[in-house]
């Protein structure tokens, strides 16, 4: 009998012993998970807030100098000096030369014709190629 309380204080001793790391491995293991949580949150916020690069525009701003179809869209400037309009759908089309030359998508399908003349010429993008332009270069202080 004394065989199985020794066996038993044995036992609990040793028990005692490895419950203080299990904890500190559960402890360890929360911060972690809280850890991962937490980055992964800012990643996502961070992801849906829009860039100091980029503008939303909209068709009411510019009036009849609007040259696309859309009724808006964020107007971006990347790290090439590529501008590009981002439509709500998500598509993203190339408003200038390097933006062309990156691979952007062109804006044939948005791109509205001028109804004054008759041979069918295309709106000038230009007021938003500028506002995109100032989008690219550093803003002062």
């Amino acid at each position: 009998m004394s065989y199985s309380l020794s066996y038993s204080a044995r036992l609990a001793r040793r028990q005692a012993r490895y419950d203080l790391p299990q904890r500190r491995r559960t402890q360890l293991g929360l911060a972690i998970v809280a850890a991962s949580l937490l980055l992964s949150a800012g990643l996502l916020l961070a992801a849906g807030l829009p860039k100091d690069d980029m503008q939303h525009v909209t068709a009411m701003e510019y009036g009849s100098e609007w040259p696309l179809t859309l009724s808006g869209g964020d107007l971006a400037c990347h790290d090439n000096g590529a501008i590009t309009l981002k439509s709500a759908e998500g598509i993203e089309y190339a408003l200038n030369d390097k933006a062309l030359g990156g691979g952007y998508r062109a804006p044939l399908a948005i791109w509205k014709y001028d109804e004054d003349m008759a041979s069918g010429v295309n709106l000038p993008l230009t007021p938003l190629i500028q506002r995109g332009a100032q989008l690219c270069r550093p803003q002062p202080a």
